[in-house]
């Protein structure tokens, strides 16, 4: 057994497949993490009990009763609660040796380069497109390689996918997402963004989501079983972000999964240029 597992109850079990080297790759790692919601949180956790102990972290929306199904750190006693300072707090009861350091605000374009900067990596996963196209931007600059994770519905609402992948900005000729799928936001430098055309930009975005999920859960309405078409309907319209928050805990959750062993696979350097699984 080495030094770092018998140092380290997260290593203990995790001896029989790493190296010490790989071991401390992990224990020294700098992640930033954007986004903590059914996705995220799950990242983070597993990302910790992997034995990696530095971290930024970032949200700025507080846990809601909506939270309860899907989100890793959503309970009856942290309704009302900053997601991210929860999120600290449950991380460092499993492990008080973690550097955790808070943007309780969320990502915005004043701290962005703050969150990016001095990272191995940065996991790209908060609801806003605006943001996930800031922080690919300065990675690009900065070559910090990003990881994604999304889950996604098809033609019906009915059947879900998961997917990870992997931006390695190291590598000059890596096209950036803000390119391939923001064309209208990347046309702008960094500098020349500021916070109201990032915020403008995600009320269009979230327009657009809004009324494509409405039209693939209008055609797989009656698979619906529980809900008539009329309720489903007032529903998507009444309720913000009701597209994100259509979905059950085994698929955001297992999008994060996928995730975090797409960052600990790169820090390892065992690269992972896409993993992805179709769920139901």
């Amino acid at each position: 057994m080495t030094d770092l597992a018998n140092n380290n109850p997260l290593f203990y079990n995790s001896a029989l497949l790493f190296s010490q080297e790989s071991m401390e790759k992990l224990k020294n790692a700098k992640i930033a993490l954007a986004g903590l919601g059914g996705i995220g949180s799950i990242t983070l956790e597993m990302l910790v009990r992997s034995g990696i102990e530095n971290f930024k972290i970032a949200d700025y929306d507080k846990y809601s009763k909506e939270n309860l199904n899907r989100q890793l750190f959503a309970t009856v006693d942290t309704i009302g609660k900053n997601k991210a300072l929860v999120a600290k707090e449950r991380m460092l009861k499993i492990n008080p040796s973690c550097n955790i350091e808070v943007f309780k605000d969320g990502v915005t374009y004043k701290n962005a380069h703050d969150f990016c900067k001095d990272s191995d990596i940065i996991l790209v996963l908060p609801d806003s497109e605006a943001i996930k196209v800031l922080i690919h931007k300065i990675a690009k600059k900065n070559k910090t390689p990003c990881i994604m994770a999304s889950r996604d519905s098809l033609e019906n609402a009915s059947r879900w996918f998961i997917r990870a992948k992997l931006w390695d900005y190291k590598n000059e000729n890596t096209v950036s997402f803000a390119k391939t799928n923001h064309p209208e936001l990347d046309k702008f430098e960094i500098e020349e963004l500021n916070q109201d055309i990032l915020d403008k930009y995600d009320e269009k975005i979230k327009i657009k989501k809004m009324n494509l999920f409405k039209e693939k859960a209008l055609k797989g309405a009656d698979l619906f079983k529980s809900i008539s078409k009329k309720d489903l309907i007032e529903r998507i319209e009444n309720t913000p972000d009701y597209y994100n928050r259509h979905v059950c805990s085994v698929i955001a959750n297992s999008a994060g999964c996928f995730a975090a062993v797409s960052a600990i696979k790169y820090i390892l350097r065992e690269k992972c240029e896409y993993i992805g699984i179709d769920l139901w």
